[in-house]
């Protein structure tokens, strides 16, 4: 599969060098969303271990999911300044050491302040991995979507390898296997160091500081329409938590159910959304989010009936398809110079405000009686997304029309702008 996200155009090297790329960043994704999960697994073995109250065991890794949003902003920083393939070189050595110091804890002080540092680690991934993909592919929409395939499967593997390891009596082995994987994952990046170097863009993977915006590099301009444009994948964040929140009880409590939704429908919108963005380009984001609406109305009206399996997961398709093309629109309308930068806002947004819909589920819930409801709040938001997202780009169009100079020939001058106010076209060929 991955085989296919490469351009078979390219020559054989390059196909090599790219297909390296995206084999590496997407174990990293897994590694990413194993770290931030397999405390999940391991909960009910830490209550016993250290005799914790539920609260109590789950706050533990309240701080390392807070950083795991909010720590992607000065890592994006960090990425930019120092290149990402060297930020993301760095980063499977700290997951590495973080998961290690997790299965070394002894005391409850230490366990948190260790997955506490898993977090922080972890925040790294999403600034300097897709930062990566955007300057390294060619195929950007397909890679990004391979790339989240692999996320999701470390995402379902993350609970299931901590529930295993703790069924066996050892819940600390779940953290040794992770920082074997990092460790490994680390090791074949180093390897491949120079192979990576090779890349399109790859003057871009090393320190930026000091260099010249390259000539492709997006127009800066305004903030306005990237801001725009980072609200609505931030409303993007608070439904799939509103999603993931709402579905354990929604269907019962029925496990089974809720992994073939989250898992397939995940795997196969990511695929969807890579693919469709690199065919259709851009609006295939407001399309995606058009369609998701009438399936959340739908699936509110199906609660209870057996249809509500196959409409949640239609709905989880053209949620998670919307992730792709959101990370191919931020490289786009972003300065290259700082694309880490723009995907930790877009992450510790995502991670940061959706996590408040998990509230706001309950609070549905509390004041309807139906955890079915929440799904016409998601029709909701996808209104909002999709106006914030024409209007984002309505801004960025005039921006572009205003900012685009006007050339005029020269016999000297390969060109020239147009001056500022009118235009004696005699006396210009006079001077010429």
């Amino acid at each position: 599969m991955v085989v296919q996200m490469i351009d078979p155009s390219l020559p054989a090297d390059a196909q090599r060098n790219e297909r390296t790329l995206l084999f590496i960043t997407s174990l990293g994704h897994a590694i990413c969303h194993m770290g931030e999960l397999l405390f999940a697994g391991v909960t009910l073995a830490v209550m016993a271990e250290y005799g914790l109250a539920p609260h109590v065991a789950t706050a533990l890794a309240l701080v390392g999911y807070v950083l795991l949003g909010a720590g992607a902003i000065p890592m994006g920083a960090w990425a930019d300044a120092r290149g990402p393939a060297r930020v993301l070189q760095i980063y499977f050595f700290l997951m590495a050491a973080a998961s290690l110091a997790v299965a070394a804890s002894s005391t409850v002080w230490q366990l948190f302040v260790a997955l506490t540092a898993l977090g922080l680690a972890a925040s790294i991934y999403h600034p300097a991995a897709l930062t990566l993909l955007s300057l390294g592919m060619r195929r950007r929409g397909r890679a990004m979507g391979i790339n989240g395939v692999v996320g999701s499967i470390g995402q379902a593997l993350g609970p299931w390898l901590g529930a295993k390891a703790a069924h066996l009596g050892m819940w600390r082995m779940a953290y040794v296997v992770l920082a074997v994987l990092a460790l490994v994952a680390g090791g074949l990046m180093f390897l491949a160091r120079r192979r990576l170097a090779r890349l399109d863009g790859a003057r871009l993977l090393s320190a930026s500081r000091g260099t010249e915006a390259p000539p492709s590099a997006a127009p800066t301009g305004s903030w306005l329409p990237l801001g725009l444009l980072l609200g609505a994948m931030l409303l993007g964040g608070f439904n799939y938590r509103c999603l993931a929140t709402a579905l354990p009880p929604f269907f019962d409590g029925d496990g089974d159910r809720v992994f073939l939704v989250l898992f397939a429908g995940g795997c196969c919108g990511q695929l969807l959304g890579g693919w469709a963005a690199d065919r259709f380009g851009n609006p295939v984001y407001p399309t995606f989010i058009g369609l998701l609406m009438p399936c959340a109305v739908l699936l509110a009206w199906s609660e209870g009936t057996p249809v509500s399996l196959g409409v949640a997961l239609v709905l989880a398709v053209f949620l998670f398809s919307q992730q792709p093309v959101e990370n191919l629109l931020l490289a786009e309308w972003s300065d290259r110079r700082r694309y880490s930068q723009s995907y930790a806002a877009k992450f510790a947004l995502t991670f940061g405000f959706g996590a408040l819909g998990a509230g706001v589920t309950g609070l549905v819930r509390t004041a309807t009686g139906s955890w079915g409801a929440i799904f016409y709040f998601l029709a909701g938001t996808g209104c909002l997304m999709v106006l914030l997202y024409s209007i984002a780009l309505r801004c960025q169009r005039r921006e572009r029309a205003e900012s685009r100079p006007v050339l005029i020939p020269d016999a000297t001058d390969a060109q020239a702008p147009l001056p500022e106010g009118s235009l004696d076209l005699a006396a210009a060929r006079e001077r010429s």
